[in-house]
């Protein structure tokens, strides 16, 4: 019930679709523009291309508004450094831990007054001793600058101390060696005895009290950096900056760039109003129009069918939409998008003209919004022409990994040629965007999941589909291959014929052999009716003539509800559907008219529905399915017998108008009967007759 109701919706959308077909398309047409204009970036860019101690290309340019020359990054670089070396960093003395040392520096003389151990100390001794350790406290040990985080090394510091701030050298107070430098001198002159036993005690209370604040210490230098002024001069409005044919000279080319990066950085100036609004529309339509148009005058194909112009529209948007956002929101990681994802993606599914012209079209679109837009479409449309002509045809998913390769070989190549013509060597060679072209590349390996997608949503199939359905082992073929052994064989012997012959004429290979595959699996609804099955009985003999075309006529609507059942694409149902066209299955028409001599036959009864091939494959694929069975059945298999035959059975299918609906050319045809008339005898030549072993 459920696969009654979605057939029988699908057939009236299909309906509707055929009946208002070219508002479909220009639907279509609208909604892809409709959605590149609305994510073009509506802003204004910077025009001109320029590079430093080269002369300026343009006319001459005038300062279009007031604005402030940016000193280069490496002057600001040096100015942080001078900062941060003459900022004076804080310390604070820390009294808690001062007195906490104390009191246990008392604690543990005490314990040696009375154990005598670890060292003897009379009362005077305690005294001296604690008086010696009060001078190293309230001087301050001080932490090591290698301690201070930071590149804090100033010979002075602000030291907080009861919440006074006072400015102190830094060689004041005492570190921890010469801390107990101190102490052994003080010891020494006080004459006390076993004097490294007492230091040894003493130094284990020592304890840094003059701490780094390095909270207070990163405030003052962020407010110390951010007074530093990113600028050193004005340019105002209508101001010459550069001359055409002047040298761009270190200051005119830092002044230049300034400007540049308020286009880039100053919403204010980017944004763009009605005129860059129209512009851009303008430019989308134009785009769009030349890619139909050019679709419409040499590849009907597409044109004609919905599923197809929505795929193309569908490749240009998912590759134009996507960059204008990463431009927009990324512009450091731009050159990193994959771009011949869309290259490679539009050759799969279209002819090689098709998918060039969209893909010079859509990268034609993208670098009306970049800085520098000539170098990065010459780039980019070498890379994506170079990676659609290599793939020339896909029957390895390891091709993809090769064409990656040879998109990061020439982006890598392009990017080295340019540095050498315009830095005269590579002192200036931009290592950052050579690993934003080797990450587009290695995305370019995500083209698989890609074409995965567009394939399941345009139910559209691709080579490695129609590698995978050429498996023997598939379920439907192996249920062939033990219901109907006979048929199996004549369609693997007919893949075979037919593979030779499409390549010729340079069609698709793959596709007919899957279709040469599939195009008799109907005959397993009733396998002993067909010749190639039977083993010395034939039911035909039982049952009318008009009874046994009815059987063998209906192996084609068979074979498409099974195909449909297996959910097999359309393109190879297409071969079930048209491997006999509009033929008669003569020989039940035959013995028909000689069983009812003087009845009147309907001649529609023992004709098939067609419809007639539709493509070159498919005209192949018929041919070769007649020719397999036929010769077959020929007594003898001379040269002369089967090229005759082969002659005739095409000069007749021509006069029964059975190649009119395909693809197919004179040239064509002289190919495809030279090509079967070999393949032919080569499969019925004569063999060597091996003597009987005695």
């Amino acid at each position: 019930m459920f696969n009654r109701i979605t057939y029988s919706t699908l057939r009236l959308a299909n309906q509707i679709i055929k009946k208002y077909y070219i508002y479909f398309r220009f639907l279509i047409f609208a909604i892809t523009g409709i959605l590149i204009i609305y994510f073009y970036p509506n802003q204004t860019n910077f025009k001109y291309e320029y590079r430093k101690n080269k002369p300026w290309l343009h006319s001459d340019l005038i300062a279009p508004f007031d604005f402030s020359i940016n000193k280069a990054e490496s002057n600001l670089k040096l100015e942080r450094n001078i900062v941060k070396q003459k900022t004076t960093p804080y310390y604070s003395y820390d009294s808690a831990v001062t007195m906490n040392k104390k009191m246990e520096l008392i604690a543990g003389l005490n314990e040696c007054k009375l154990n005598k151990t670890p060292i003897e100390v009379s009362d005077i001794q305690m005294l001296q001793y604690i008086s010696i350790m009060d001078s190293v406290f309230e001087t301050g040990i001080i932490q090591s600058p290698i301690n201070d985080n930071s590149h804090f090394k100033s010979s002075q510091i602000q030291l907080v101390r009861n919440s006074q701030v006072e400015l102190v050298q830094r060689d004041h107070f005492f570190t921890i060696v010469s801390a107990d430098k101190y102490i052994q001198n003080q010891l020494e002159q006080k004459r006390v005895t076993n004097v490294e036993k007492v230091k040894s005690f003493l130094e284990s209370f020592l304890i840094h009290n003059i701490i780094f604040d390095e909270s207070t210490t990163n405030k003052e230098l962020k407010l110390s950096l951010d007074n530093i002024s990113t600028t050193y001069g004005l340019i105002q409005k209508g101001e010459r900056i550069v001359s055409k044919g002047e040298l761009v000279s270190t200051e005119k080319y830092q002044i230049i760039h300034s400007l540049e990066t308020l286009y880039k950085e100053d919403k204010n100036i980017r944004l763009g109003g009605f005129w860059i609004s129209l512009g851009k529309t303008l430019l989308v339509l134009i785009i769009m129009f030349i890619l139909y148009f050019y679709v419409y005058l040499f590849d009907k194909k597409v044109f004609n069918r919905l599923k197809r112009l929505a795929l193309l529209s569908t490749v240009v948007v998912t590759m134009v939409v996507p960059a204008f956002i990463l431009y927009s929101s990324f512009p450091d990681y731009f050159l990193a998008f994959p771009f011949c994802i869309f290259a490679i993606s539009n050759k799969v599914f279209f002819s090689s003209r098709v998918s060039i012209l969209s893909y010079i079209l859509s990268i034609i679109l993208i670098g009306s919004i970049v800085s520098g837009g000539f170098e990065f479409v010459f780039t980019q449309v070498i890379v994506g022409v170079a990676a659609i002509l290599s793939l020339k045809s896909l029957y390895r998913r390891a091709q993809f990994l090769t064409t990656a390769l040879t998109v990061w070989v020439l982006y890598i190549a392009i990017h080295l040629i340019r540095t050498m013509i315009l830095d005269n060597g590579f002192d200036f060679l931009n290592t950052n965007q050579m690993w934003l072209y080797t990450i587009s590349a290695l995305l370019t390996l995500l083209t698989y999941p890609y074409l995965f997608v567009l394939e399941k949503t345009f139910r559209l199939v691709t080579d490695f589909t129609l590698l995978e359905l050429s498996n023997t082992n598939l379920p439907l073929l192996r249920q062939l291959a033990t219901k109907a052994p006979g048929t199996f064989l004549h369609s693997v012997l007919v893949s075979n014929i037919a593979e030779e012959v499409t390549h010729k004429i340079n069609g698709n290979i793959l596709l007919v052999r899957a279709g040469a595959l599939y195009h008799d699996i109907g005959k397993l609804s009733d396998p002993s009716f067909f010749i190639e099955n039977q083993h010395g009985i034939n039911p035909h003999d039982e049952i009318p003539a008009g009874e046994s075309a009815a059987i063998i006529i209906n192996h084609v609507t068979e074979g498409v509800k099974l195909a449909r059942k297996h959910k097999l694409p359309d393109e190879v149902i297409g071969f079930i559907r048209t491997h006999h066209g509009t033929q008669r299955t003569s020989y039940f028409l035959n013995k028909e008219m000689i069983d009812n001599p003087e009845k009147e036959i309907n001649k529609e009864l023992f004709t098939y529905s067609g419809p007639r091939p539709r493509s070159k494959e498919e005209a192949v694929m018929m041919l070769a399915d007649i020719f397999e069975a036929a010769t077959r059945s020929m007594k003898t298999h001379t040269r002369e017998n089967i090229s005759e035959f082969v002659e005739n059975m095409v000069d007749q299918l021509i006069l029964n108008h059975q190649f009119n609906d395909a693809n197919i050319t004179f040239n064509d045809l002289k190919i495809i009967k030279e090509t079967f008339k070999t393949q032919l005898i080569n499969i019925y030549h004569k063999r060597i007759e091996y003597p009987k072993l005695k």
